[in-house]
């Protein structure tokens, strides 16, 4: 914001200076200081380039900031959308994965239920395999018990028994035939038939078929056989259930696998789902900020645009106070000027309070007015080639311009103070300039001007003395260079003027008028500067009364060093000399004729030269206001009068003040 505060206060101030700069009737006063606001307008004129360059960077880095704040928000849209998609993708496998996953579940459910069922069913048969095998073995058991049993009756009815008598007093001996052990043998056999017939019961009493033992000693083993055949049919069926629940289990582990597997990917899935959210939402927040900073961007480019485009409009005040004093005489002024500019129309009211007194011995005299008031009009036509100023300049009669006897005697010496004369009559004068620039530093410049000056009265006691001065005609010249580093102005100008009459039937003309003027100004290291002039004038002084018309050659050069020491303090050091060699008006001589009339007459002097040490200091208050104050020590030399009077040197002293103020 402060750079642009400083181009709008440039760009007024170029709209100010940009109108022709006329010396003040030649006052040694006036033109070190119009030297200085040219260098000063060129100085601006440099800084103008820089800003409209880095208005124009800007302007780019703006455009650019927009254009890829549109393509990320378009980018971020595009993502956003394909974000949406992946997230709808995501919803899609998410459903599918957890039916699937669920559809798997049950499937592994059933197919580890159904292998539990063949797998009871498994072990039921297994069960029913062994208990029929058992059940045959306990037959085959039974009837080979049954057969034994039938063989033993059979051998004991049949085998005779022998009965060895024993000797009398003899221990009985086993005979030979060992009746003793076939017992015990048969003793054995008994009770192994015992307890066969004891597994027969036990079989009939859980319903297995036994045969029935009879005395026949051939048993029947179908029905064993039949057993064991159904034994082995429920162990074959036993050993298929077996490996069907086997299949079974395999099939229930690669189901329950399967749904492991369905349930990972389900999860997967989930995630997949959980990040395509996540990343829509990041999408969501990516696109809105997109299209927060494109708002933002194309806001502040339109912003630009529009500021650059529509600068504000800029008020200004000033407020100066400058104040002379030397050879018993001083002159206080305070001007005051009010303008206002906006893009390319400006206008400006300049006015000033004088108070001046002198005390010379026979021509003692004050007075205390507000000077004439002058009104500008300028309107700009700009394209980045040309730049056509129009213009009216109006000097309102506020000021006194008839004068009385010893008011008279308080003008001074227009290359002593800042004013000479107090008043006029009206003056009209359109301007129109038109500058080419030929680069971004380098411009010429052509002007005209032609002042309609309407007439006034000079006096209060002398009658027939209205004067109506003459027309003016100003034609200029003039190259700018305003680069970086150094600013350099020349220019050529030429007024011509017509014939002044009085009303007493008296009339002059001052012919025409040349003025060459060079300012340079150069940027220094550590902040300084330096600034060098010389103008050349050859003219003819419209004074009040006709005087002398001889050609009047003047000089001015000078020069000004600067040092900024911080950002807000500028030191200024000049040094000024005025040398004409010419006449130069010098005061007014007050007499009575012959016949008691009050007159008055020009005195003029012979070369003049005049020597100015200043020093100056700037303060910025702050953005927009700022002061400076001017000393300056000078000493004047004039040569022999036109009324005979030996040189004088004349030694004073100005103090120079100013208050500016934007608004």
């Amino acid at each position: 914001m402060r750079r642009r505060l400083s181009y709008l206060s440039t760009v007024c101030f170029l709209a100010v200076m940009s109108q022709p700069l006329q010396a003040l009737a030649g006052s040694a006063v006036s033109v070190p200081a119009e030297a200085r606001d040219t260098a000063a307008a060129a100085v601006a004129a440099a800084q103008d380039v820089l800003d409209k360059e880095e208005g124009a960077r800007e302007r780019a880095e703006a455009t650019m900031y927009a254009q890829k704040a549109e393509s990320e928000l378009v980018e971020a849209q595009l993502q956003l959308t394909e974000a949406e998609k992946a997230l709808a993708q995501s919803t899609l496998d998410a459903e599918e994965a957890a039916a699937e996953a669920q559809r798997a579940a049950k499937e592994a459910k059933a197919a580890a239920d159904h292998a539990a069922d063949l797998n009871k069913k498994a072990k039921e048969a297994i069960a029913e395999a062994e208990a029929a095998a058992a059940a045959a073995e306990a037959m085959e058991a039974a009837l080979q018990a049954e057969e034994d049993a039938i063989m033993a009756r059979q051998n004991v009815q049949t085998r005779p028994v022998l009965v060895e008598t024993p000797v009398p007093g003899e221990p009985v001996q086993p005979n030979s035939f060992k009746d003793s052990d076939e017992l015990l043998r048969m003793e054995k056999e008994l009770k192994r038939l015992e307890k066969m017939q004891k597994d027969g019961d036990l079989a009939r009493q859980g319903g297995i078929p036994v045969l029935e033992v009879s005395e026949e000693p051939n048993v029947d083993w179908s029905k064993a056989e039949a057993a064991y055949a159904r034994a082995e049919q429920l162990e074959q069926g036993a050993t298929d259930a077996d490996k069907a629940a086997e299949q079974a289990g395999h099939i229930a582990d690669q189901q329950t696998a399967y749904a492991e597997a369905v349930e990972s990917k389900a999860a997967e899935a989930k995630q997949a789902l959980l990040d395509a959210e996540l990343l829509v939402k990041d999408a969501k927040a990516s696109a809105e900020q997109a299209q927060k900073y494109a708002i933002q961007t194309k806001a502040q480019l339109e912003q630009l645009v529009y500021l650059q485009e529509h600068p504000k409009s800029v008020h200004t005040f000033v407020s100066e106070l400058n104040y002379y004093s030397g050879n018993s005489a001083y002159q206080l002024t305070h001007p005051i000027s009010f303008g206002y500019w906006h893009k390319d129309f400006s206008y400006s009211l300049n006015t000033k309070y004088i108070i001046a007194k002198n005390n010379t011995d026979g021509a003692s005299g004050q007075v205390s007015t507000l000077s004439d008031t002058t009104l500008n009009f300028t309107k700009r036509n700009e394209t980045p080639k040309y730049i056509v100023d129009y213009s009216l300049d109006i000097n309102i009669p506020t000021g006194k311009s008839a004068l009385s006897w010893s008011e008279r005697n308080a003008r001074m010496n227009e290359d002593l103070v800042a004013v000479s004369q107090f008043g006029t009559g009206w003056q009209f004068t359109p301007k129109i300039e038109a500058s080419w620039r030929i680069s971004k530093e380098d411009m010429w410049t052509v002007g005209t001007s032609y002042a309609f000056n309407g007439p006034y009265d000079p006096t209060t006691d002398i009658s027939h003395d209205d004067i109506s001065p003459g027309n003016e005609w100003r034609k200029f010249l003039r190259w700018q260079h305003a680069g970086r580093d150094w600013q350099f102005v020349g220019e050529l100008s030429n007024t011509s003027t017509s014939v002044t009459k009085i009303a007493n039937g008296e009339e002059y003309s001052t012919g025409d008028q040349w003025e060459y003027r060079l300012t340079y100004n150069r940027k220094l290291p550590n902040n300084q500067n330096i600034m060098l002039y010389y103008w050349r004038e050859n003219q003819n002084i419209n004074s009040i009364v006709p005087s002398d018309n001889s050609n009047r050659l003047a000089h001015y050069l000078g020069t000004m060093w600067s040092k900024k020491i911080n950002e807000k303090r500028l030191l200024r050091v000049s040094f000024d000399i005025m040398k004409s060699n010419g006449r130069r008006y010098d005061r007014v001589n007050n007499y009575f004729d012959t016949d008691g009339n009050p007159q008055y007459t020009s005195v003029d002097v012979n070369g003049r030269t005049k020597y100015t040490l200043g020093l100056g200091y700037d303060i910025r208050l702050d953005e927009k206001s700022s002061f400076a104050i001017d000393l300056q020590k000078f000493i004047m030399k004039d040569g022999e009068s036109s009324l005979g009077q030996a040189p004088t040197t004349y030694h004073g002293l100005n103090i120079l003040m100013k208050y500016n103020k934007s608004i």
